[in-house]
């Protein structure tokens, strides 16, 4: 009989996140639960949703975004970005701090971000993602296209 694994959820967080910077916009939306939910709490532009329930909304938001990267001619220098994951008591749950070193149509910066994010049977139950920087024009001006 073989046995079924579950993968942890820093290693689930770890793959999501490996899909999303090589643009693998299908394989990044698999790791989220069919009822997941994935909120961006500190956008708050009026009319600008931040919060998305369910593996299909959140693939068509991963692909907008996507396209948005694509469009502006975004990169992501992997050498100098910066990846620390934090469990915590509740084993579901790992809080992770993201620095990426990025080029935006030429000019480097540095996006932060804390994204706070629960696994639950090996998918991504919920996301919150907390980004500041430069991050935020391109998500609203994503979302609201």
């Amino acid at each position: 009989m073989s046995e079924v694994t579950t993968l942890a959820p820093v290693e689930v967080w770890k793959r999501c996140v490996r899909a999303a910077m090589n643009g693998e916009v299908t394989a990044q939306t698999a790791f989220y639960h069919e009822d997941g939910v994935l909120e961006f709490p500190f956008l708050l532009a009026d009319g600008v949703p931040n919060r998305f329930e369910g593996r299909e909304a959140i693939g068509r938001v991963f692909a907008t975004l996507q396209a948005k990267v694509e469009r502006i001619g975004t990169s992501v220098d992997e050498e100098t970005s910066s990846l620390v994951v934090h469990e915590t008591t509740d084993p579901e749950v790992i809080i992770a701090e993201i620095e990426l070193s990025v080029e935006v149509g030429g000019v480097s910066r540095a996006s932060r971000y804390i994204q706070v994010v629960r696994v639950r049977d090996g998918k991504i139950a919920s996301m919150r993602d907390y980004f500041a920087g430069g991050v935020d024009g391109i998500v609203t001006d994503a979302l609201s296209e």
